[in-house]
């Protein structure tokens, strides 16, 4: 009788066995979710810096952006000095811009996130750089037209 017992007992499941591949089924998922959810809590904080940066470039940028095209120069040497500041600002940012575009937190960003930002801020760079095309041309322009078509040709 022991021996039926036993060879009928032998495969049935141990419901402590059970009880424990559950729980710790449910701690792993648990702990999974938890770090995983840390893991998108510094992703958010990253991603939120970063693009706090790009707002705050981009708003600088369209600001001098829209005040050189509405700028009309009076005294060619004056509005230069005004225009050279604003030059002078675009080169302050362009180094934040290629450090960002370099740095390790987009670096570390999933593949398609990190094509998304490198895009925005490549293309950030080349309005910083065609702003501040845009300054020189003004000012050369400006150059050009103070001088009489006379004094023009007699320098070349």
């Amino acid at each position: 009788m022991l021996a039926v017992n036993n060879v009928y007992f032998q495969n049935q499941p141990s419901i402590a066995e059970e009880l424990y591949k559950a729980v710790s089924n449910h701690f792993s998922q648990y702990l999974r979710k938890r770090n995983f959810e840390i893991e998108l809590k510094k992703f958010e904080s990253k991603a939120f810096e970063v693009i706090s940066k790009a707002h705050e470039y981009n708003a600088k940028m369209e600001q001098v952006r829209d005040f050189v095209d509405l700028y009309y120069i009076n005294d060619v040497q004056e509005d230069e000095q005004i225009l050279n500041q604003f030059a002078d600002l675009i080169d302050g940012i362009l180094p934040d811009i290629e450090y960002v575009l370099d740095s390790e937190d987009i670096a570390s960003f999933p593949n398609p996130i990190r094509d998304i930002y490198i895009n925005a801020f490549d293309e950030l760079y080349s309005n910083m750089v065609n702003i501040k095309f845009a300054i020189s041309q003004k000012i050369a322009q400006a150059y050009a037209d103070s001088k009489s078509d006379f004094e023009l040709l007699q320098n070349a």
